[in-house]
């Protein structure tokens, strides 16, 4: 009997594209081409070749919710009524299947709705669980002398342990869920991908003595650990230092990101960028990543990186498939001895950059693909629920 199959998710489609799409594209991709999919749901699409997609959230309304965000800028947060408003058009254009993937895990609605279908529920989490993040999140106000109440994150996930099965992009994710109370035999881990033909070294970009270290974080918050960074940076000597860090900053306490603001334009050895669409060129001009993050789903930021031939100086919670002294550097969460010692290793000894930088890009050629590892994992729960 052939199986159906539907896949719910907020990635955009077609010529549009969002952080999500991907993702969704992989598995997508690999459904259609080994068995067929019932339905596919998703934010937005335009020119999407793909039969059978319908998008959930109205122009008319994305549209609406843009014009309103700017008009109240930081006190307006589009992103959560986008996904309401997603989440509720979604729940009602879903059909039955036997298995419905969500992507991510984290539309109330549309569980719901696939559970009135009795059907297996598949949700994809990007990130760690929402209430380890939170309190991760509240640890780190308090140790930057804030209140652990300041309302400044919201991090609403609902009916999260309703799901009959969870894919986990890493197993520091997937510990996280299992800490949360999500059974640990129900939940898998499948490594997400990128476009991997963008990513690649050239040392001709690399200046003669001129030492290069690269932030890639896209969206920056507090446990991004760019604090971390920029006071170990201060400790790091070199005749010939460069910081270059990419992406936006959100969601700090004024008084943290005014430090923050203040020590980066008064170093002129540190270049903040902001959110930028060719990544990779920063890349092949660094010399090292650096992003020791105290949470992380599976870090493409890390990964991209590491596909570029940089070692990576993060931490053990966001290594994804970064190893320690083969592929990078493992630093401790707030380790800002620890960061400066490892800057100052990379730079005086180029061999070993070179040696972990190849290490790190075959970590990631070699990996199992997104799409595949999703595929398989969704071949076992038909066979452990007998479909």
């Amino acid at each position: 009997m052939t199986k159906k199959v539907s896949f719910v998710t907020y990635a955009d489609l077609g010529n549009l594209s969002n952080l999500k799409t991907p993702q969704a594209e992989y598995v997508i991709n690999t459904f259609k081409e080994r068995e067929g999919l019932e339905q596919v749901i998703c934010r937005r699409s335009r020119g999407c070749k793909n039969q059978g997609v319908e998008r959930a959230l109205p122009e008319v309304i994305y549209m609406l919710l843009g014009a309103i965000s700017k008009v109240f800028k930081g006190n307006f947060h589009k992103r959560f009524y986008e996904e309401e408003i997603f989440d509720w058009f979604a729940s009602r254009k879903l059909r039955s299947s036997d298995v419905i993937f969500i992507h991510p895990a984290r539309f109330g609605g549309v569980l719901s709705a696939a559970k009135k279908f009795s059907a297996v529920t598949v949700g994809i989490a990007t990130t760690a669980h929402p209430e380890f993040n939170k309190a991760l999140w509240n640890e780190e106000l308090v140790t930057q002398g804030y209140s652990s109440d300041l309302n400044i994150i919201r991090l609403d996930i609902k009916n999260l342990n309703n799901f009959d099965y969870l894919i986990a992009y890493s197993d520091f994710a997937k510990d996280s869920f299992i800490e949360n109370g999500f059974d640990a035999g129900r939940i898998f881990v499948a490594n997400s991908d990128f476009d991997l033909g963008r990513f690649y070294s050239d040392f001709n970009q690399k200046k003669k003595g001129e030492f290069v270290a690269v932030f890639p974080a896209a969206s920056t918050g507090m446990l991004k650990g760019l604090q971390h960074v920029i006071y170990a940076w201060d400790k790091f000597e070199h005749p010939s230092k460069k910081l270059i860090i990419l992406g936006e900053r959100k969601l700090w306490p004024k008084g943290l990101e005014k430090e923050i603001s203040k020590k980066i334009s008064g170093d002129e050895t540190m270049i903040e960028k902001g959110v930028v669409s060719n990544p990779e060129d920063y890349y092949r001009q660094a010399d090292v990543a650096i992003l020791p993050s105290r949470t992380e789903g599976f870090s493409r930021s890390i990964a991209e990186a590491m596909a570029s031939e940089l070692p990576v100086i993060t931490t053990e919670y966001a290594k994804g498939l970064m190893e320690h002294k083969q592929s990078g550097w493992i630093v401790p969460w707030r380790g800002v001895d620890e960061i400066a010692e490892a800057l100052d290793f990379f730079a005086n000894n180029p061999g070993e950059r070179r040696r972990m930088g190849k290490n790190a890009r075959n970590a990631i050629k070699t990996k199992k693909p997104f799409g595949e590892a999703v595929y398989e994992i969704y071949e076992e729960i038909c066979r452990r629920e007998g479909l």
